[in-house]
């Protein structure tokens, strides 16, 4: 089902909705490329919308994580480009989970993509006050973290650390990812 007609002029676009099955649909871009005579030529790019996107993420999140997973809320829908991203929330019960999901592969109008775990600005900050405390025995007085941190090896964020009159900025960098957890290292920032 198309959102509407395909004009035909160059670089015009129309989205349509395919459906494969009750738990597979996608939504590729039809973008017009030329015009012999009265024939359309076009080409088709997979995409997600919204609602596509976060019906996928709650499939794939509830059977990797093995919980029942709530309401699944997206920022957008995933053009099917590798590398374009799109980030999620997901209601697992009674944890919010952030996640990234990343398109890796785009073959004709099938894509494949990856959905990694995020950790909050908040989470980050908390996780390294945690940290922090179990090694030196004290817990600093604040964290303040400039982002999110995503779940892919060699992401990083950077974090100001106040522990009494002194202020020292660390630099943390995603080592591993395993499932939903983010293993991480930090060190001062050089």
């Amino acid at each position: 089902t198309c959102q509407e007609d395909l004009v035909g002029e160059v670089g015009k676009t129309t989205r349509c909705e395919v459906v494969m099955g009750p738990t597979n649909s996608f939504e590729p871009v039809v973008r017009v490329t030329g015009m012999d005579g009265s024939t359309i030529n076009y080409e088709m790019t997979p995409a997600l919308s919204k609602g596509q996107l976060q019906e996928a993420v709650a499939r794939l999140v509830s059977d990797a994580e093995g919980v029942r997973v709530g309401p699944v809320s997206c920022e957008s829908g995933l053009e099917g480009k590798v590398g374009a991203v799109a980030y999620c929330d997901v209601n697992a019960g009674e944890v919010q989970l952030r996640r990234m999901v990343e398109v890796t592969n785009v073959k004709e109008l099938m894509m494949n993509f990856d959905v990694l775990p995020v950790l909050t600005q908040a989470q980050v900050e908390s996780t390294l006050l945690d940290e922090l405390e179990s090694q030196v025995g004290q817990r600093p007085e604040s964290a303040d973290c400039s982002g999110e941190l995503e779940g892919k090896p060699g992401k990083t964020v950077d974090c100001t650390i106040v522990a009494g009159p002194e202020t020292t900025v660390l630099t943390l960098t995603v080592n591993t990812v395993e499932g939903s957890t983010i293993n991480f290292h930090y060190e001062p920032r050089s």
